[in-house]
């Protein structure tokens, strides 16, 4: 049988959301809604759709209330571009209820871009598919003026579309607007408007974030599928026109789209030309943290003067780095817009990091701010605003188009482009229509990241017009893009395509999601358990408490960037382990949903099969020629495959095994005899693992252990009843300052100094037992002394004096005398005359030999003395 562990989720935050990440979820779908919304009123517009696919699709497009209905193919990897009725999809009627969105339904998957076009103003974007809408929108457009008429300017505009029937939306504007009371004539925000859609007397939306703005909420009336609300300003410029900032929610939970922009406007104030804007509204879920915003490109690779960014926070007190410096703190009581604008010049590259999350869009410029080419004539381009995708959106491939502009009256062709970002690692992986994508730069303060302004060229040109062109992006892993083309005084730009993934926090363990709800997830046993936490928004730490009494904090790399957390834990035996992490935030930096402090539990049943080290042998010595490790094992000793011991670098170097596997029995507890090779050191320590393994896990146990001192390298044996220890000039550079002599493996009483004396049996087994300077014992190898043949003692009258004196040699005849310590170390020499003699005691205590050398007969005699202290 096999042996897992059984991890059950239960992700229940303290306020802050944790939920299902569900990767799958793009701006590809199969069902849309989609509205157009008043443009410019000086001449007709045609509206349009471009349907892209990347399998075959029959696509319906249809308005349930005006009973509008057809049916398209859309053939694989082409785009199809159809026109749709004003009277089916145009929204501008403020006070009432309108009909005026259309269903786009497909087969298959299809990317869908809207575009509402006249002469001299084009506009376009992304539609999101109905499984990405959510409830919840903030508003963003671009302060309204018109160079042509300062009394007329066109002010700014949302509206909603219900996606599901019985649909109520609160929002609450940053400007007035006519949005509602009777006969439509409008109620500025805060009044106690009558009719539909008017105020609710002072009742303030239940937002979840502080808001600073003052004005009362308002509602919708109740929606049904596919029924749109319309708001606009009215004829409003400047700051009073502009309702970026704008809160939308839609009650129960329910989905709604939302489209903004203005009718007209010029970008900046008053500068020719005016252009209309054009985008859906992303929910708040799917803004992000941290972006890559490239500037436009002009033709001939001419860069833009510049762009203009707009950002916007959804919770108060966000801070806005740019390039890593912090740029910007938002304070929603000065600034009821909750937005923050910032030029791009030169086609320049910003990397942005928020500490909560936020949406930006680029905006780009009139086409005389960016004055005349080389030719004198004005640049191609106007105003145009585009969703920049935030990086934790990013998309592996999507399918998009470049749409047909007009060509300029001065003969300058369109001029279509895409910018890109992805990590650096990926760009050798990028393909455009299946090429390599060539003019990739790094990313300033961000070299992880590189992006390229591509040029798609002029567009297609079918006879004497031109049509959408079908591109596709692809790479290996994700990336974020968005597309934008110029015809004489239009632009059009949108994003391509990404992620819709809720931005929310979510932990995973041996790289499977724990998610809310999910009871007994199985997951393969393995020896480590590896956590990771990835979050929404930055923390200043996170605490991993494992249930078993042990704990680990972690900060981040980067402070105040998101990041995933990841720790690595082995539990020490099969149990429910109530494991939960801790999220700290700094309280003034905190994002919706948040508080200062969270807690995610997280039961963990481990049933892993554990080994533990019950003991090594007492001697490990390369004399032995291995050394034994005793170990027990838990869970069922059949589930296991093998078992093996892996030494690490340095053992290997002293000439240990890389590897070598150990025979595994079913008594549930085992030995292993690990080889020790001659080359050990002594007292060195080495490290190996044991590793007990089958396909589903692995346990692993770290071995430490000491090289007792080789005999030979500590040990000198003196005849046949001397053994002492070497000092450091010969055992190796040890110093010891105690000493337990040991024979036959039982301790020797009295003992304890650096020699033995006394008879030596060969048939026995010595060792010692060695403390050195620094207070580490461990034993000598044990060795087995050897029969030496000892010199005649020649019959001399010698007679100690007292402790430090000296000794007296009484000798017959003339001779030379030596004194040698146990190590064979002459410690000094002697003549001896006939007759009594005296020899200095050597200084320090100890077992020496006294060798005399007879002249006359060419005899040497030896005697053994001991000088104690």
């Amino acid at each position: 049988m096999k042996k897992v562990f059984l991890a059950f989720a239960c992700l229940v935050m303290c306020q802050m959301t944790f939920a299902n990440k569900t990767d799958n979820q793009t701006t590809e779908g199969t069902d849309f809604w989609v509205t157009f919304l008043r443009a410019d009123a000086d001449s007709p517009t045609v509206l349009s759709l471009a349907i892209s696919a990347k399998e075959a699709a029959d696509v319906t497009i249809s308005n349930p209330y005006t009973g509008f209905n057809k049916t398209l193919h859309v053939p694989a990897n082409t785009t199809v571009m159809d026109t749709i009725n004003r009277s089916d999809a145009y929204s501008s009627v403020t006070g009432k209820v309108t009909e005026t969105a259309i269903q786009v339904s497909a087969t298959a998957p299809i990317s869908l871009f809207a575009s509402n076009y006249r002469e001299k103003s084009t506009e376009a974007a992304n539609i999101l598919p109905t499984a990405a809408l959510l409830d919840e929108y903030v508003i963003s457009a671009y302060p309204a003026s018109d160079h042509d008429d300062d009394d007329k300017p066109q002010g700014t505009h949302f509206a909603i579309v219900a996606a599901e029937d019985d649909v109520v939306v609160d929002y609450v504007l940053t400007n007035s607007a006519t949005a509602g009371g009777s006969g439509g004539g409008g109620v500025d925000v805060g009044g106690s408007g009558s009719g539909s859609g008017g105020g609710n007397g002072g009742i303030t939306i239940g937002m979840p974030q502080k808001r600073a703005a003052a004005a009362d909420t308002l509602q919708t009336p109740t929606l049904k599928k596919g029924q749109v609300w319309y708001v606009w300003t009215g004829y409003k410029d400047g700051t009073a026109s502009d309702l970026t900032g704008s809160y939308i929610k839609a009650r129960d939970g329910k989905k709604i789209a939302v489209f903004m922009g203005d009718p007209h406007t010029n970008i900046p104030h008053e500068i020719r030309d005016r252009d209309h804007l054009y985008e859906q509204a992303m929910p708040t879920a799917y803004w992000g943290t941290s972006f890559v915003v490239t500037g436009s490109m002009l033709r001939n690779g001419v860069k833009r003067k510049y762009d203009i960014l707009r950002v916007t926070a959804l919770d108060d007190g966000t801070e806005l780095r740019v390039d890593g410096v912090l740029r910007h703190t938002f304070d929603f009581a000065s600034n009821p817009s909750r937005t923050f604008e910032m030029k791009v010049e030169n086609a320049g590259v910003h990397y942005i990091d928020a500490s909560c999350p936020c949406q930006l869009y680029l905006y780009m410029v009139s086409n005389r701010e960016d004055g005349k080419d080389a030719n004198g004539e004005w640049q191609n381009g106007d105003p145009a605003m585009v969703w920049i995708n935030p990086l934790e959106q990013q998309i592996e491939e999507i399918q998009f188009v470049s749409y047909p502009v007009i060509e300029s009256e001065a003969g300058t062709l369109p001029e279509h482009f895409v910018n890109i970002v992805t990590e650096t690692s990926n760009i050798g992986s990028m393909t455009l229509d299946g090429n390599s994508i060539a003019g990739w730069q790094t990313v300033p303060n961000k070299a992880e990241y590189s992006y390229v302004q591509y040029w798609l060229g002029n567009g297609k040109k079918v006879g004497s017009s031109y049509a959408p062109e079908t591109h596709v992006l692809k790479g290996n892993k994700g990336f974020i893009a968005h597309a934008y083309g110029y015809g004489e005084k239009e632009a059009y730009a949108y994003s391509v395509g990404g992620k819709t993934v809720p931005l929310v926090s979510f932990v995973e363990i041996n790289g499977e999601i724990f998610s809310a709800g999910e009871e007994g997830k199985v997951l393969c046993g393995v020896d480590t358990v590896h956590f990771k936490l990835d979050l929404s928004a930055p923390v200043d730490s996170v605490k991993w408490i494992f249930g078993d009494g042990n704990d680990t904090i972690q900060y981040p790399t980067v402070p105040g960037e998101v990041q995933a957390y990841k720790v690595d834990y082995k539990y020490p035996d099969s149990d429910l382990y109530r494991a939960q992490v801790i999220l700290w935030r700094t309280t003034s930096g905190l994002c919706r949903g948040e508080s200062a402090v969270d807690s995610i539990p997280i039961p963990v049943n481990t049933q892993h099969l554990a080994v533990t080290i019950d003991s090594i042998s007492s001697l490990v010595c390369p004399s032995l020629k291995t050394f034994n490790v005793y170990y027990s094992h838990l869970g069922d000793p059949q589930a296991v495959d093998n078992v093996y011991a892996q030494f690490d670098a340095e053992a290997q170097a002293a000439g240990f095994p890389a590897e070598i596997e150990v025979q595994f029995d079913n008594s549930g507890s085992s030995y292993m005899a690990v080889p020790l090779p001659a080359s050990a050191k002594s007292a060195e320590v080495y490290h190996a693992e044991l590793i007990l393994h089958n396909d589903c896990m692995n346990d692993t146990v770290n071995i430490d252990f000491r090289v007792n001192y080789k005999a030979e390298d500590v040990i000198a044996q003196r005849w046949n009843d001397v053994l002492g220890v070497k000092n450091s000039a010969t055992n190796g550079g040890f110093e010891f300052i105690a000493y337990q002599w040991y024979k036959d493996y039982q301790l020797m009483p009295g003992e304890t100094n650096s020699y033995i004396y006394q008879a030596l049996e060969t048939a026995s087994t010595y060792y010692v037992e060695l403390t050195d300077k620094n207070g580490m014992t461990l034993c000598s190898c044990p060795m087995s002394p050897i029969n030496e043949t000892a010199a005649d003692t020649p019959e001399l009258d010698i007679k100690f004096l007292q402790e430090g004196s000296a000794a007296q040699v009484q000798v017959a005849q003339k001779a030379a005398a030596q004194v040698y310590d146990v190590m064979g170390r002459c410690v000094s020499t002697h003549t001896l005359e006939p007759g009594i003699n005296t020899i200095d005691n050597p200084a320090n205590s100890g077992v020496y030999v006294l060798k005399i050398m007879f002249e006359d007969i060419k005899d040497v005699k030896t005697l053994r003395f001991i000088v104690e202290k």
